[in-house]
């Protein structure tokens, strides 16, 4: 049979392969995150890694004002370099941490 003489059997041939490309769309959208969906996910991550940052530093500082208040205020050179180090870090963290919007 030739495609001139069975108009039927043409139509319904289109009609299923654009309902097979529609379904395919909108199966392939519904299983794949959008590209703004995507976004939130990395801005949160970053977030929860910087704040995971800070948290760390803090147990870190805190750790060290423990060390000095054991040995009447003094800490070693060493020691005390240290802490101004981690407490700059985190002073610097928390600015980030403040200046990022939350969502």
């Amino acid at each position: 049979m030739n495609i001139k003489e069975n108009p039927i059997t043409t139509a319904a041939t289109v009609i299923g392969a654009i309902a097979t490309i529609l379904g395919a769309l909108w199966a392939f959208d519904g299983h794949y995150a959008s590209a703004a969906d995507l976004q939130i996910v990395q801005q949160t991550f970053a977030q929860q890694i910087t704040q995971q940052r800070a948290d760390d530093l803090d147990d870190k500082v805190f750790a060290l004002q423990l060390k000095k208040n054991e040995q009447k205020g003094k800490l070693s050179p060493t020691d005390q370099a240290m802490l101004d180090r981690y407490t700059r870090k985190l002073n610097e963290v928390q600015t980030q941490l403040k200046s990022v919007p939350v969502k």
